[in-house]
């Protein structure tokens, strides 16, 4: 975790983006007229704006609140009550402790783009930040509040009485708003969680306490996963931030509600489990991945190349494994199938994975050669080939407890070891050896490593975190020791 990020705001402990278009002027005046000078919160305002047109819209904001109101220019570290509007034609991005201004490379979706801005906070303050969608017509920022869900924040929506639905819907039909509330209340609701609680701290729930392992008992009868295994600061911040969302007094309160509500036991568990994708996350690694997909299909005569994506939570990453794929037999210019299959514990992503449609956002970092063979356009929505998605199959499997698959050419499981303590972690590398070929590839996300298990994977490329299978059987547990 980026604690150092985190504090890095002059006096603002959290730094909350807010997405707005048609109809947003109105939704923002009512926001900031409701906010509160507290000494640590401070605002990004990413709304819509013609490119051709000078913005008054600090001007504008500024008559509404006691707050500060500064349109962005050069990098700035955010300060406490202080709302920052970002200029027409210009993205904003927090990096580095600052907000940046950038102009638009291209023309492809709205400027500003709120998944651009959500998509930063998420990655450098994780459960420090929160997301807020308001009027606007378009689906820009559903894939923000997903990846500031993943990343542990808390995520709004407008309610119905915004006077375009487009942003708000489009949002809350990710499954990942956590509360939908007028304007002036998202605001006062923002405030009281974070200073009476300093945020979604994770030493809140202490895992000492009954209340604790209730909890884990609960969320195992809801999803058949024992969550005793996942690494525990995670589990605490999760926690945490629903019981933050909920008002509850204390653990032992929320351990009661929990009882009381499954529907809040669903909750939670879709809060624990959500993992963060993207198409082509990690460009360097996808490029090296290339390389080696390129040998795996020459290596032998099988008739198949067999991949698994394990938690493929909604897709992009297993398409994006899917193309590289296609293209790799395509060059080779040999006679093999692909099957790729694509696995989750969650069904909600599964079935926007199974469906294939993304919107026209997600897509930027897809090569324009590729994104032309195999994505098709319709408006604000980006389709997989019909070509691509009959080589997949997406199946809810637990990666833990459930038989892997086998005969594999490559194992992609990336961002989810991140989750596991290090001892689940060599039980699920013991079933990834034996789910792979000899000289299987196993691909993992960035911040992973194999750890000791030098005696099942030589190292392809440490940066891009590449291994090798080596040689040997081994027989593993397929059903978890719990």
């Amino acid at each position: 975790m980026r604690k150092a990020t985190r504090r890095a705001a002059q006096g603002a402990n959290w730094l909350i983006g807010i997405g707005a278009s048609a109809g947003g002027l109105e939704a923002l005046r009512e926001f900031v007229r409701a906010l509160e000078p507290n000494g640590r919160i401070a605002y990004v305002v990413a709304q819509h704006l013609s490119s051709t047109h000078p913005s008054i819209l600090q001007e504008l904001l500024a008559r509404e609140t006691r707050l500060n109101v500064r349109e962005l220019g050069g990098p700035v570290r955010p300060a406490a009550d202080m709302i920052y509007v970002t200029p027409p034609n210009r993205h904003v991005e927090f990096r580095d402790n600052k907000l940046h201004v950038e102009t638009p490379d291209h023309r492809v979706g709205p400027s500003p783009a709120v998944n651009r801005l959500f998509t930063s906070l998420a990655l450098e303050l994780e459960d420090h930040t929160a997301g807020v969608i308001l009027s606007g017509t378009g689906s820009d920022g559903a894939l923000g509040v997903r990846a500031i869900k993943a990343a542990g924040g808390i995520t709004f929506a407008q309610d119905e009485g915004a006077r375009y639905a487009g942003m708000p819907r489009a949002a809350i039909d990710t499954g990942c708003v956590d509360l939908v509330l007028p304007p002036q209340e998202i605001a006062r609701r923002i405030a009281t969680m974070i200073v009476r609680g300093d945020g979604v701290i994770a030493d809140v729930v202490p895992t000492v306490q009954p209340a604790y392992e209730e909890i884990i008992t609960l969320l195992r009868r809801e999803t058949g996963i024992d969550f005793g295994d996942y690494r525990a600061a995670t589990l605490q911040r999760r926690i945490a931030r629903r019981i933050a969302i909920g008002h509850d007094a204390s653990i032992e309160d929320y351990r009661t509600r929990l009882v009381q509500s499954p529907e809040e036991v669903r909750l939670l568990a879709r809060d624990v489990l959500i993992v963060v994708t993207s198409f082509f996350r990690d460009a360097a690694a996808f490029n090296r991945l290339t390389q080696a997909m390129a040998r795996l299909v020459r290596a032998d005569d099988e008739p198949e190349l067999r991949i698994w994506v394990p938690a493929c939570a909604t897709g992009e990453e297993a398409y994006s494994i899917a193309f590289i794929a296609l293209d790799a037999i395509r060059e080779a210019g040999v006679h093999k199938r692909l099957r790729l299959f694509a696995s989750d514990v969650d069904q909600g992503s599964l079935t926007i994975a199974r469906q294939g449609r993304y919107p026209l956002v997600a897509i930027p970092k897809v090569p324009p050669a590729i994104a032309e063979r195999y994505i098709r356009i319709n408006g604000e929505e980006a389709a997989i080939a019909d070509e691509v998605r009959e080589h997949l199959t997406f199946a809810r499997h637990n990666v833990i407890q459930d038989p892997p698959f086998s005969r594999l050419d490559l194992v992609s499981c990336r961002n989810l070891f991140i989750y596991f303590d290090n001892e689940l972690q060599r039980r699920v590398l013991d079933r990834f050896h034996y789910a792979l070929r000899s000289n299987g590839v196993l691909f993992l996300g960035r911040s992973e490593t194999i750890g000791d298990r030098t005696d099942l994977f030589h190292t392809i490329d440490r940066g891009s975190r590449l291994f090798r299978r080596k040689s040997g059987r081994r027989v593993v547990a397929l059903t978890a020791p719990r």
